[in-house]
């Protein structure tokens, strides 16, 4: 998913939503944040 602007955390899912509003769902654990080259991992 690009142009991620919120990325927040609802029981067992993570709610990703772009910059155009549009959500995307994921169930898993955040495993690793990388800002330098704005990825993030989930693993579930």
């Amino acid at each position: 998913m690009e142009d991620v602007m919120i990325v927040e955390k609802e029981g067992d899912k993570i709610i990703a939503i772009d910059l155009f509003g549009e959500k995307k769902e994921f169930v898993g654990e955040i495993k690793k944040i990388d800002l330098n080259e704005n990825k993030i991992f989930i693993e579930g």
